[in-house]
């Protein structure tokens, strides 16, 4: 079995500290018993906050692939940390060239459809029991990325960016069969008004 690549740490409240592992940067803004706010970042990317148990993590994406942060333990005021390299970044193109007809943008309306099956994936795989807090999070960080997207991009690169986003997010979470079924599944029904069955087929 590959060995995960790990850094351990320690910051303490008001404080910050940057990683080696991947030169992630983690903020302690407040700790509370068994508790602690926590802010991940890193250069030239948007900052993620979230209050932590002790145990709990949180999954950061960067250009060199998807970190996972947890909380060990918190002693006063200083908040050992665990920072494990996850997976490699596969990537996804970040633009297209396409013009043909099929590449037109969505409407406005369509545009509204879409963010409402967005929601629907999200609920669907919230209701879920196998799929850790740190793994939703992830995925719902995702669908709220390509809520955004729909509003640059052409219908046709979307579903393309759309179909890699996913699958790259089961790969990088590292979600397993009956999980990343599931979220291929809600999603080729959330989005079939859109799709018919192309993207569940992807899920079989």
């Amino acid at each position: 079995m590959k060995t995960m690549k790990q850094e351990r740490f320690s910051v303490r409240e008001r404080n910050s500290t940057q990683a080696e592992l991947g030169g992630i940067i983690v903020s302690v803004v407040q700790t509370l018993g068994d508790r602690a706010t926590i802010v991940v970042g890193h250069p030239g990317l948007p900052n993620i906050e979230r209050m932590l148990h002790v145990g709990g993590a949180l999954l950061f994406e960067t250009s060199d692939g998807l970190f996972e942060v947890r909380v060990m333990s918190i002693s006063g005021s200083e908040v050992a940390m665990l920072l494990t390299y996850v997976s490699p970044q596969p990537g996804i193109a970040g633009g297209f060239v396409d013009q043909d007809q099929s590449n037109s943008p969505f409407t406005p309306s369509e545009l509204v459809e879409i963010a409402k099956s967005l929601q629907h994936i999200r609920l669907i795989m919230s209701e879920r029991s196998d799929v850790a807090p740190e793994k939703l999070d992830f995925i719902s960080r995702k669908l709220d990325e390509m809520q955004a997207a729909s509003e640059r991009f052409g219908r046709k690169d979307w579903k393309n960016l759309f179909i890699g986003t996913f699958t790259n997010t089961i790969f990088a979470a590292a979600l397993d069969s009956t999980v990343a079924k599931a979220l291929f599944d809600a999603a080729g029904t959330a989005l079939s008004w859109l799709w018919g069955e192309g993207l569940k087929l992807l899920g079989n």
